[in-house]
């Protein structure tokens, strides 16, 4: 990973000398984003009958399930 970072300054160092710095600024900000929309959409996908409120087999007892990160699991209380 130390590695990309000397590698990635050399990119846009020539990049700035070669188009201006404006416009690799514009290009690494709309490259992050692309790449910030791609993680946070696959991290939306629940996968199959993973509802929030479902535990992990979706059975009676998990209605009200919620898991945090971490794996910990909480319970809502009913409404």
């Amino acid at each position: 990973v130390w590695g990309m970072i000397p590698l990635g300054a050399a990119l846009a160092s020539a990049g700035a000398r070669t188009v201006g710095p404006m416009t690799v600024t514009v290009l690494a900000g709309t490259a992050c984003a692309f790449v910030w929309l791609v993680l946070v959409r696959l991290g939306a996908d629940d996968g199959p009958g993973g509802g929030p409120d479902e535990g992990p087999d979706g059975g009676p007892d998990a209605a009200g399930t919620r898991t945090r990160p971490g794996g910990v699991s909480t319970r809502t209380p009913p409404a």
